[in-house]
């Protein structure tokens, strides 16, 4: 009888033991479980404040940019690899790793993806998919102006570890034309296209990606090097007054003499600080309004900034803890992107156009 009430203990704990492996959460691929995610501190991305928190839902529509293609041994916002080929993608707020759902609204087309990185550093784009997130969706347009829903989701353990080891996991059912329809509806204007991809908040702390990205990041990026050749510099009609005198019988202020390399707004500037170093001061309240300007970046450091708008017959317009370096502003759009092909020729290529913000 003792025997047998032994035996039956042991049964008991075998069947125990069982269930408690099958309760440990199956990661089939080999793959590590994800840790305590990671929310980080509030950031401005031109002028704006992004708060990361942990939310329980998030469902948005708009515009999806592009992550960089070369995997160069840089780390994400989460401390994993870049690597491009996986399925993963950058957002500005959800906790690190998150799981989501991107439809493209175009096709219908739905992918799970890994969000491992804080970006994009744009606030007109949504979300940075890598780029094989964007094959998995179906993406033809890779210049930010794709048209994506993007629901945070609850995957099983099996589609984490399968995402996290850089595979790929099955699309999801796809939306139907009047969910698509009624979406399109709740999209915010359209961004203008980019030419390159986008920056994430961890490339502030590495080296540069092999294709440049827009500068709109708050971190500081060097200016190019010097060309064994200059490129040849646009030259620009001098466009007309963009708005009139703040008082009747007040002249508008005089610009410097001689046309500008680049810009071809005249800018008011003050008196130099310095006689080594003169600041690039923005121009006065009302010659900056209006239109549209040429931002090349958004640095931390002062010094930085009053050296890149020298370089390009710019200003700095100072926002919070930053300062962005621009030219103009100009009138129209189309004179904004004559300018900015000049500041491409000189190895700006992170410089882009954007509607006039100052007040």
């Amino acid at each position: 009888m003792r025997s047998g009430t032994r035996s039956f203990i042991a049964i008991i704990m075998l069947g125990c033991a069982a269930a408690g492996a099958s309760a440990r959460p199956a990661t089939a691929t080999g793959a590590p479980p994800d840790g305590q995610p990671v929310i980080g501190e509030p950031y401005m991305i031109d002028g704006t404040l992004h708060t990361p928190a942990a939310v329980l839902a998030l469902d948005e529509t708009g515009y999806a940019a592009l992550l960089w293609e070369t995997a160069d041994g840089r780390r994400t916002a989460s401390g994993e690899a870049y690597a491009p080929d996986a399925v993963t993608a950058a957002h500005r707020t959800l906790p690190l790793p998150s799981y989501v759902e991107v439809t493209a609204l175009e096709s219908g087309r739905t992918i799970l993806v890994r969000v491992n990185d804080r970006g994009p550093l744009l606030n007109d784009r949504i979300i940075a998919l890598s780029p094989g997130a964007a094959r998995q969706l179906g993406l033809t347009a890779i210049d930010g102006t794709a048209r994506v829903r993007v629901r945070k989701v609850n995957p099983t353990e099996q589609e984490r570890a399968a995402l996290r080891t850089g595979q790929p996991v099955g699309e999801r059912m796809e939306a139907p034309p009047g969910l698509r329809a009624a979406l399109m509806k709740r999209l915010p204007p359209a961004p203008l296209p980019l030419d390159v991809p986008v920056r994430t908040l961890s490339m502030g702390n590495s080296a540069e990606p092999s294709a440049p990205a827009p500068a709109m990041a708050a971190v500081d990026l060097p200016a190019p090097a010097a060309r064994a050749e200059a490129a040849p510099e646009t030259t620009l009609a001098a466009p007309q007054t963009i708005l009139p005198p703040a008082s009747p019988g007040t002249p508008l202020p005089e610009g410097p003499s001689g046309p500008a390399p680049v810009s071809s707004q005249p800018v008011h500037r003050p008196a130099a600080t310095s006689a080594a170093s003169p600041p690039a001061s923005a121009p006065d309240a009302m010659s900056r309004r209006g239109g549209y300007v040429v931002q090349l970046a958004a640095l931390s450091s002062r010094a930085k900034a009053d050296a890149l708008a020298k370089s390009v017959d710019g200003f700095v317009m100072p926002v919070g803890a930053l300062f962005r370096v621009r030219t103009g502003p100009f009138q129209t759009q189309a004179a904004a992107h004559a300018a900015l092909r000049g500041i491409h020729a000189k190895g700006y290529a992170e410089a882009r156009v954007m509607a006039n913000d100052a007040r």
